[in-house]
């Protein structure tokens, strides 16, 4: 569910590409012996890294070829990498209508694709979305708690959340954060990954920035460009450069790459005019079922009655009541024959 091939490969500063090689090397092998999982990973890993650098044109072609990859294998949770990757590049152009047209594909396959994690996984690109969009509750229920996150998920994959999580407490809870945030690195360094201490440091400069500790936040600043810019990271820079435009100038000054510097400011007024952009037309990047919901859908379609259900479930007939209202609301239905129709 993670949604990045790179977030789970990129584990060693300067290795990005060194890592993408061994993919490509490997997984031809892989497939052989899975018929076919993972189909289209080297392919999303080279697209997600295009993107990390600025070049959306050449990561664009790689997400429409690691989409035919993958389809063609009904791999999803690849599937979803490719498209999250084109949400960010309409985000990049301010394309208005290429972002809805991802949107609405993530939230196609999170209800009619193969994987049983489809949801989850859906959840985890349209939260990414709203961080990026600054959209207020756009973490889905399973997300706003660090216990509810490693309930819901692999631990693989939790660090990915938490980069969602993490900038919703940046921007509304900063005691927490910072409470949090000693945990969040912690499991990243555990698991040996780049790409979420990366935004970790980010979001620990803007947040030293906003209390006034300048040499704070300059050190956080350096310590993430140091470990993103010798693989050509620029792209988490520049989704902040509303509040990191003034320090990346000031460190420009001594920092040792001043050509990097000079790409990821580049990159910045490309991705603000962007956010603007979408931001003006959309208002929510929507929500999936949540897990509860997902059990008692299926229920339905399987015939059984509220009663039933709640025995099954252990939980109130009321309660199962709210659920499904909760559901002909999301899924924009009004009857159990629609949902019947519906393929979860």
């Amino acid at each position: 569910g993670a949604s990045s091939v790179v977030y789970m490969f990129w584990r060693e500063r300067g290795k990005a590409r060194e890592a993408l090689k061994q993919l490509q090397y490997g997984m031809p092998c892989y497939y052989k012996l899975t018929n076919g999982h993972g189909m289209g990973s080297p392919k999303a890993m080279e697209a997600d890294l295009l993107l990390l650098e600025g070049d959306d044109d050449a990561s664009e072609q790689i997400c429409l070829e690691t989409l035919r990859a993958a389809e063609g294998q009904k791999q999803d949770s690849i599937a979803f990498c490719a498209e999250l990757a084109l949400a960010r590049i309409a985000v990049l152009r301010g394309d208005v209508d290429g972002f809805n047209k991802q949107l609405k594909n993530i939230r196609r396959r999170s209800f009619e694709g193969y994987e049983q994690s489809g949801t989850v996984t859906a959840d985890m690109c349209r939260a990414f979305l709203s961080s990026l969009l600054d959209i207020e509750d756009g973490l889905p229920g399973w997300m706003h708690d660090m216990k509810s996150i490693q309930e819901s998920i692999y631990l693989s994959a939790v660090p990915f959340a938490h980069i969602s999580y993490a900038r919703a407490l940046m921007r509304s809870d900063t005691e927490e954060f910072n409470k949090l945030l000693n945990e969040f690195m912690a499991l990243t360094e555990q698991l040996h990954m780049q790409l979420p201490k990366v935004y970790y440091l980010i979001y620990h400069a803007i947040v030293l920035e906003r209390s006034g500790d300048r040499d704070g936040a300059l050190e956080a600043l350096g310590q993430a460009l140091d470990t993103a810019v010798p693989d050509r990271v620029f792209m988490p820079f520049a989704e902040h450069g509303a509040e990191l435009g003034k320090l990346l100038k000031i460190i420009s000054k001594t920092y040792k790459d001043t050509r990097a510097i000079d790409e990821i400011l580049k990159l910045s007024g490309r991705m603000l005019i962007g956010i603007n952009k979408i931001k003006e037309s959309v208002k929510s990047v929507g929500i999936t079922l949540t897990r509860r919901e997902r059990q008692v859908s299926l229920l339905i379609k399987q015939g059984l009655t509220t009663t039933r259900i709640a025995e099954l479930l252990c939980i109130s007939d009321g309660t199962v009541r709210v659920i499904k209202k909760n559901i002909y609301r999301k899924l924009e239905i009004h009857s159990k024959v629609e949902l019947m129709q519906k393929r979860l």
